[in-house]
């Protein structure tokens, strides 16, 4: 596709730079507070609900984040870190596709690498990537499904895998939270 032109070698480090950027700021100390904080009330336990095979108490998003959360829960047990994992996991899966995303959108490097480290300054961006809460999970699909259809729809034949990627992104992300 017209992003991988000469210099992509540099695009691919930068990525590295921001997936290791991302972990170190979004990992650390994941199990502080050690009790359920703010929305973790509702989608945490429901995680846990899921798993015991009873029907969650908190109905209001649809159930692919809370599955996703499970998943740490699952692992690791009913800890503070194993339900903040699977958001910590996707915050940092996010900043390579927003990245990609940017190179595709903006006319230069610089730009798409200005808006990556802007995204990783964010506090919003922090806050949702280390709490066991739907948000990150929704932003995560609907970008990468974003970056799969701008990449289907620049070349000259809709490449199919690219196109279903989009559609099963673009599903994910409203499994996720209406909003999408």
């Amino acid at each position: 596709t017209n992003w991988m032109r000469p210099g992509a070698g540099r695009d691919w480090l930068f990525v590295v730079a921001l997936v290791l950027g991302a972990a170190l700021t979004r990992l650390p100390g994941l199990g502080e507070p050690h009790e359920e904080y703010f929305d973790e009330v509702y989608h945490a336990k429901s995680a846990r609900q899921y798993i015991a095979g009873e029907a969650p108490a908190e109905w209001v998003h649809p159930p692919v984040a809370k599955h996703l959360i499970s998943l740490g829960v699952r692992l690791f047990g009913y800890e503070p870190w194993a339900w903040r994992l699977a958001p910590a996991v996707f915050g940092i899966a996010l900043a390579p596709i927003f990245y990609l995303l940017a190179r595709r959108v903006t006319p230069s490097r610089r730009a798409a690498r200005l808006a990556a480290l802007l995204l990783l300054l964010d506090g919003v961006y922090l806050v949702q990537s280390r709490i066991a809460m739907t948000n990150i999970f929704a932003a995560f699909f609907q970008l990468l499904a974003m970056l799969l259809l701008l990449d289907a729809v620049l070349e000259e034949k809709l490449p199919t895998w690219r196109t279903l990627g989009a559609g099963a992104a673009f599903g994910l992300a409203l499994s996720t939270r209406w909003t999408s």
